[in-house]
Order: structure tokens, then C-alpha cells, then sequence
């Protein structure tokens, strides 16, 4: 079952302009598909991933929709209670990141930045690059809070093997 779905970029942060077409939907799927079953089995591991998809069916048992849509939970080392916004933001911000580098455009007239009221201009490919790791590094940043909350509840997680992601430069 995929966590993400098309209107997850229909607005927001990561929106990709006439995500419903069939051209960006068929692009923006196979962006799910291949970001998340990656980004999981980083995070998870082999072992644990399986039984995330054994396990990840209606209704969901409530340490995977911990993980999935996040929670606040108390950190054992700093006696502080701390927001963990869910696993599904990393996955938007890297299947963005993976949409942007795969699709040279994102509107008839390419990705744009607004210049004005009603003027944009085409992002070159410096800013479309920045862009794209700004994302990747988004992702990175929230599956490091991940890594933390999984830890702070390792007793729902066993088998539990991690793989690090390192940020973009």
C-alpha cells in the first residue's frame, strides 16, 4: 500500500503543477513507488520492511502509523517531549527531489519561480538544482528524526537495522 498519494503534491511545499495529468501522474507514481520502498528499506532494513508490509493494512497498528504520520513522544535522554512530524514528510520531500530530477519541467513553461504579481521566469538549471537537494535535504533532515523516534521506541521496531543518508551538498 503506498503511504503517499498524487494529492500529496497537489498543494504545499513540494505542489507539482497538473499533478492529475496522465503524464505527471504516471511520473509522480513511479516516483512513490521506487522513493518509498528505498527510503524504507534504508530506514527499516530488510527484516523489518517485510513485516512493514505484512503489517501495513487497514487498520493500520498504531506503531506504524506512529512512524508513518508522526507523534510526540518523550526522549528518555533529555526528559523533554519531543514532535516528530512522520516518516510520510521524508518520503514527500525525497519522491519531490526524485520528480525533479527526473522531469525537466513542472508547468508548460518549465519549473519557474514567481517574479512578480503575474510574471515568472524559467528556473535554470543552478536553481533547479538547488531546488531539487533543498528537498533531498528535507527528506534527510526528517529521516534523521526517524532514526530518533524508532530508537527512543525500539521495543515496537525489532530487527531493526539502519541505513544512514547523508545531505547534499
Amino acid at each position: 500500500m503506498a503511504i503517499l498519494q498524487l494529492t500529496d503534491f497537489a498543494t504545499g511545499r513540494y505542489q507539482v503543477s497538473q499533478v492529475t495529468s496522465d503524464n505527471k501522474s504516471l511520473q509522480i507514481n513511479e516516483s512513490i513507488q521506487r522513493i518509498q520502498d528505498t527510503i524504507l528499506d534504508k530506514l527499516l532494513g530488510v527484516e523489518l520492511k517485510d513485516l512493514f508490509d505484512t503489517e501495513y493494512v487497514e487498520p493500520i497498528p498504531e506503531k506504524w502509523s506512529d512512524l508513518i504520520d508522526g507523534k510526540v513522544y518523550d526522549n528518555t535522554n533529555y526528559s523533554e517531549k519531543i514532535r516528530f512530524d512522520g516518516i510520510k514528510e521524508a518520503l514527500k520531500a525525497f519522491t519531490y527531489a526524485d520528480f525533479l530530477n527526473n522531469d525537466s519541467f513542472n508547468t508548460d513553461a518549465g519549473q519557474v519561480r514567481l517574479m512578480g504579481k503575474s510574471t515568472t521566469t524559467k528556473l535554470n538549471g543552478i536553481e533547479l538544482k538547488q531546488l531539487r537537494d533543498q528537498a533531498f535535504n528535507d527528506g534527510v533532515q526528517i529521516y534523521q528524526k526517524a532514526r530518533d523516534f524508532m530508537y527512543e521506541n525500539i521495543d515496537d521496531y525489532p530487527n531493526w537495522k539502519y541505513s544512514n543518508i547523508s545531505f547534499r551538498k
